[in-house]
């Protein structure tokens, strides 16, 4: 994922008399505007079990191993999904979105287009969403592929 143009994830459209678009944030976007998405990713965080942490997500953002695409309304940042790029043993490409938290994820459908056209550039064949259950009701047209299910093998919760 690394060395990408951002400029090809802008979407912008107007809605309600606001202005809202998608940004890819490179790491040195995130200086500027860390204040703003280091609680949604905390938020996001929070609901992983302990598979993510702020500090760690930031570390593989920094390496380009992870991408943030941030969800703005008047320039502010409402929402944000964390993604990374795997392969699979098959050579399939899976463009994966591991994280997202914040106001207005129902936005989200109206750049779905872009967001695969960018998954696309990447050579990915397929998407793929890690998410609550509740998100199936707004992603109808998404094929459930799996249930993921977890057992702590110890008494500590949370291994952060």
């Amino acid at each position: 994922m690394h060395g990408q143009d951002n400029s090809e994830l802008r979407m912008e459209t107007t809605c309600e008399a606001e202005l809202r678009h998608l940004v890819m944030l490179s790491p040195d976007d995130l200086v500027g505007v860390w204040g703003e998405v280091e609680p949604l990713l905390d938020r996001a965080c929070a609901y992983s079990g302990g598979a993510f942490s702020t500090e760690s997500v930031r570390a593989l953002v920094d390496t380009g191993v992870m991408r943030i695409i941030a969800y703005k309304t008047n320039e502010r940042i409402s929402s944000l999904v964390v993604v990374t790029i795997t392969q699979a043993s098959t050579g399939l490409r899976l463009f994966e979105i591991l994280l997202a938290s914040g106001e207005g994820m129902r936005d989200w459908l109206n750049f779905e287009d872009t967001i695969k056209n960018y998954a696309k550039q990447f050579g990915c064949h397929r998407m793929r969403a890690i998410t609550r259950e509740g998100m199936q009701r707004t992603l109808r047209h998404w094929r459930r592929t799996a249930v993921v299910l977890e057992l702590d093998l110890d008494d500590k919760k949370d291994i952060n």
